[in-house]
């Protein structure tokens, strides 16, 4: 409010009175506020989905920290972390916060899992990324994806290799 009020008593160019600043700046708040609230509860959707299919260990998650406060830079860290890998044996769910989780797949079987399965990229991360990367095999999805994995796959057979 201050600032407006600052604005408007020192500046000479404006034509607007105060009110539709006042409404401009609400609008602009409600906007931001709808357009980010979207993309948290898409990332905590995707991340409640991936409890379903990984273990997570919900009775020491915390609302807000997620399971960060138990990472601890020591032993008694160390040990908590192993304690949780004999917990669940084949993939576990961390929370970072409140609306983000990483996947730690450390089990074979999982992995193989994990790396087969057609299920789609996270487009964040990838978004992120494609500026410097490009859309390579990496960043792509869909029939492009296919295409450049299919091309990669015979200059890596076991023949070649040998």
């Amino acid at each position: 409010m201050q600032f407006i009020t600052f604005l408007w008593e020192n500046s000479k160019f404006f034509v607007f009175d105060r009110s539709f600043l006042e409404t401009c700046l609400v609008i602009l708040a409600l906007y931001l506020f709808m357009h980010y609230g979207m993309v948290l509860r898409r990332l905590h959707n995707n991340a409640k989905h991936l409890d379903e299919v990984a273990g997570v260990d919900k009775r020491n998650k915390h609302w807000f920290y997620g399971h960060m406060k138990h990472y601890i830079n020591n032993e008694t860290g160390l040990l908590r972390l192993i304690q949780r890998f004999k917990t669940f044996p084949l993939m576990i769910s961390h929370w970072i916060g409140p609306v983000m989780t990483i996947l730690l797949v450390y089990h074979p079987d999982s992995v193989h899992a994990v790396l087969t399965s057609g299920a789609p990229k996270n487009d964040l991360w990838y978004r992120f990324i494609r500026p410097w990367i490009g859309d390579g095999l990496l960043t792509s999805k869909g029939t492009k994806w296919f295409r450049n994995r299919r091309l990669l796959t015979s200059a890596f057979h076991y023949k070649v290799l040998k």
